[in-house]
């Protein structure tokens, strides 16, 4: 076991995750907007009171768990991606209260993950960085032809 500063553990358990069950798992045809805008939405933390306890923080990841399962992926997202997104949503799903129930100290997280199943949530992590990066251009005026 490793101990973590409580914002480093809350994003590392957040990352860490157990396998989807066969049942056809989330929709593959999501649009890249919509699946962007919810694999970056952190509300579900932000709504957080400042004393907010581990079942509230649970039923926040579990709801946002919930609005990643929905969404699904988008088309052609890597396979291994897709792997690390439904391990991802299962573990935000089944996350315990009990993991957060020392907020204010270091928390120990436990890594469940198979070396595969690690690779995998990095390789989803990777994908939602480089495909959900907001648009920063700006058009900038440049000389006119008269």
């Amino acid at each position: 076991m490793t101990r973590i500063p409580l914002p480093a553990a809350v994003a590392a358990t957040a990352l860490l995750a157990l396998s989807l069950s066969a049942c056809g798992g989330p929709p593959t045809d999501a649009s890249k907007p919509a699946f962007c805008e919810v694999a970056n939405d952190r509300s579900w933390a932000e709504d957080l009171p400042d004393d907010a306890d581990g079942e509230q923080i649970v039923d926040g990841f579990a709801s946002w768990s919930e609005d990643l399962e929905e969404v699904g992926t988008p088309e052609g997202i890597p396979e291994d991606a897709r792997k690390g997104f439904e391990v991802t949503v299962d573990y935000l799903g089944d996350l315990d209260p009990d993991d957060f129930e020392n907020l204010g100290d270091a928390a120990e997280v436990t890594d469940d993950l198979s070396e595969d199943e690690q690779e995998e949530v990095d390789a989803y992590n990777a994908y939602v960085a480089e495909t959900c990066v907001p648009d920063t251009t700006i058009d900038v005026p440049g000389p006119t032809s008269s």
